[in-house]
């Protein structure tokens, strides 16, 4: 009864996740504006309203499934309350595609997807949990937990494409910071002696990975441990001057989008009489942002946005090149490891060719002295790894793995 009666709920979900999950970034509008929008803000308070409605519905709809005494006998109210949470599904997609259509940045989206698909996520595994025969009242109750956490999280999304892109490119710059504390925490436990580190540790909040139950160990003096000094100083490097500069240049074409949407609303409120009368009904049909506006202005914004979506993935690239680099810089470390070699030469090539060259020259040339000390030593470094961590060292995961192949071979 429960199963047959869920049915449609199942089918709608496994449709909007389906249809979610194919879109992207490149189905949005130029953004016209990078500080709060009116139209922003109204199509993100929908949305935070259709997160709270869905949530008063499941706190009824789980009551009345998750009890036998309250379902036997009354089918009818069982088929309105479906029916109920049917509703409720669509007007939450419907308000996600009022955001989409709201002039939304990339970083902005994925928030937006990421929030809608949790919570379709959710609704799912609940669903799974009242049919399953074996599921107990503390997993039900868990599951509509996460479905309240997920319509409540509605109200993160972030207020305008400003905001949005200074979440993102936080979120990068932290990542960097992460690698970095990682392995200055390595080098300082394993070295406490050393004086000639050259790295200010002083202040720093160390990173603990308490996921790592293994030890990581840098022989003093040794060419592997002063590779691995070096590229700590030029994350630090990175994260210190090139991420200032990646959020200045966002800031920087922000106000320049926000200063020409100004303008195109002034243009707007100059339209004569006569032009409105003719436009009324496309305007009918159409936002009035997309008819308000100059041939040569989209034009303008066009290249504005292009130059935002290039930003946001050098920061998206230089996140990506450091997780790489500091899955490479444990030890062995040898000549001839070719994805670091070539990981480093990627984010030279990213470095060079990207904001730098509005930067102060100093900062250029110790960028440059880094990377070329970095080679200087990786070439220096033996051409195969000579020591291995011991296997009892490393996580559980692996050393199952490892076990398990052992056993394999022995067994023929």
């Amino acid at each position: 009864m429960v199963s047959t009666a869920l049915e449609p709920l199942k089918e709608l979900i496994s449709e909007m996740m389906e249809t979610t999950n194919l879109l992207d970034a490149s189905s949005l509008k130029p953004i016209r504006s990078f500080k709060e929008s009116t139209k922003l803000k109204l199509a993100r308070t929908v949305f935070i309203q259709s997160g709270e409605g869905m949530s008063n519905t499941i706190t009824k709809f789980t009551m009345m499934f998750g009890s036998f005494e309250k379902m036997e006998g009354n089918e009818e109210a069982i088929q309105s309350l479906v029916n109920e949470v049917l509703q409720k599904i669509g007007t939450v997609g419907a308000s996600f595609f009022v955001v989409m259509e709201a002039r939304i940045c990339a970083p902005l989206f994925k928030e937006l997807k990421g929030l809608f698909l949790s919570l379709l996520h959710q609704l799912r595994s609940l669903i799974e949990t009242l049919t399953s025969s074996s599921s107990s009242q503390q997993t039900l109750h868990s599951t509509t937990g996460m479905v309240w956490r997920c319509c409540e999280a509605f109200s993160n999304l972030s207020k305008s494409n400003q905001k949005a892109y200074k979440k993102a490119l936080m979120g990068d710059c932290d990542c960097v910071k992460d690698v970095i504390e990682e392995f200055e925490e390595y080098l300082e436990d394993g070295n406490e002696d050393d004086e000639n580190l050259d790295l200010d540790l002083d202040g720093m909040d160390m990173f603990g990975d308490e996921t790592l139950d293994f030890e990581v160990r840098f022989e003093t003096g040794s060419v592997e441990k002063e590779l691995v000094v070096c590229v700590i100083k030029l994350l630090r490097l990175i994260r210190g001057e090139f991420f200032p500069i990646i959020a200045q240049s966002l800031m920087r074409i922000g106000r320049s989008i926000d200063e020409l949407g100004e303008d195109c609303d002034s243009e707007n409120n100059n339209t004569t009489k006569e032009d409105e009368e003719k436009s009324d009904s496309k305007s009918n049909e159409d936002n009035v942002d997309d008819i308000s506006i100059s041939e040569e202005n989209q034009e303008l914004l066009d290249g504005m946005n292009e130059k935002l979506i290039s930003i946001e993935e050098i920061s998206k690239r230089l996140n990506s090149l450091s997780l790489s680099i500091g899955s490479e810089l444990y030890p062995p470390i040898s000549s001839s490891n070719h994805q670091l070699r070539s990981t480093l030469e990627e984010m030279v090539q990213l470095v060079s060719s990207s904001c730098l060259e509005n930067n102060k020259e100093e900062k250029k040339e110790e960028f440059k002295r880094l990377f070329d000390e970095i080679f200087t030593l990786m070439d220096q470094l033996p051409i195969s790894p000579t020591q291995h961590l011991n296997p009892s060292h490393l996580p559980s995961s692996t050393c199952s793995s490892q076990h398990k192949k052992e056993e394999e071979e022995e067994n023929g």
